[in-house]
């Protein structure tokens, strides 16, 4: 750089961005808290680590998309990011639950259950799914400097949301086939 250069900040939002990314990590951890002792209560211990593992590992797929797709950590991103966390685990759960419903019945291995699961509840997942995703990535197609502003939020839904989908009907049964074999 010249030396007639002056650089000067205006603003640096970094420590902000820095307590909101320590909220959504206290946010996380609270969330999975809450679905692990929910589902001990109700269904059992390995489903609880199951369906608990889906927050953690739908956010690392979520920030690997964002850096590939060249998002930035800022504040509309962490907001999506937390509003996310409501949203992510349901598919977790009905696949996790319904697993366990159809072992409880005593008629159905845990293979013949996941089996069963994806067969009777992925057209309803994918298409709840979906729903949620065509109301928020609407606002994509916003144009200007508002659609500039707000692509984050939208964007880190939808990918937060495809993720949770994916997680559900793939690792969640995968992981349950496994931790059944250890018992």
């Amino acid at each position: 750089m010249p030396s007639s250069l002056n650089i000067k900040t205006i603003q640096d939002n970094s420590e902000r961005i820095r307590l909101d990314l320590e909220q959504l990590i206290r946010d996380g951890i609270i969330t999975v808290t809450i679905v692990i002792l929910v589902h001990f209560a109700v269904i059992g211990v390995i489903e609880a680590f199951v369906a608990g593992l889906a927050v953690p590992i739908v956010f690392f797929i979520t920030f690997a998309v964002m850096a590939f797709a060249g998002q930035t950590l800022n504040f509309l991103s962490m907001f999506a990011l937390i509003l996310s966390l409501g949203l992510l685990v349901d598919d977790a759960i009905v696949v996790i639950t319904a697993i366990n419903q159809y072992k409880r019945s005593g008629k159905f291995s845990t293979k013949e259950a996941i089996l069963l699961v994806i067969r009777d509840f992925k057209r309803v997942l994918i298409s709840t799914t979906l729903t949620v995703v065509w109301i928020f990535s609407a606002m994509l197609f916003m144009t200007g400097l508002i659609g500039k502003f707000i692509f984050s939020i939208p964007f880190i839904l939808t990918v937060t949301l495809l993720a949770s989908l994916i997680v559900a009907l793939t690792l969640n049964p995968a992981l349950s086939l496994f931790f059944a074999s250890l018992e």
